[in-house]
């Protein structure tokens, strides 16, 4: 039908002002999403065996699901920023100036 192109959720989104540039949207979010997730639900658990109940708790509980979002940014930048560079390092060794390369290495001209 035309009305979406299969890469039209990738063009008007900039992540690089978050620091998570260089990899698609389908990848940075869904990653940043279940990192903040298990560390929500990691640190929240520990604190129900290890702490008694009472106000101070609920509002450590209250503040837990924030600082794992921060967490969660934080591994996601380093992740990103690690494959960012390593595609790019493979991408250089791989092709020199004017000459492309196949899939399988064989120069296409």
């Amino acid at each position: 039908m035309g009305v979406a192109e299969l890469d039209s959720f990738d063009r008007d989104v900039d992540l690089g002002s978050w620091g998570l540039g260089g990899i698609p949207v389908a990848v940075a979010l869904p990653l940043l999403t279940a990192t903040s997730w298990l560390l929500s639900v990691g640190a929240t658990s520990v604190l129900a065996v290890y702490l008694p109940s009472g106000p101070a708790v609920g509002l450590l509980r209250l503040a837990v699901p924030v600082g794992a979002l921060l967490a969660a940014w934080l591994v996601t930048r380093m992740v990103v920023r690690g494959r960012h560079r390593r595609f790019s390092r493979e991408l250089k060794g791989s092709c020199q100036a004017g000459e492309a390369r196949g899939a399988d290495g064989i120069t296409l001209t």
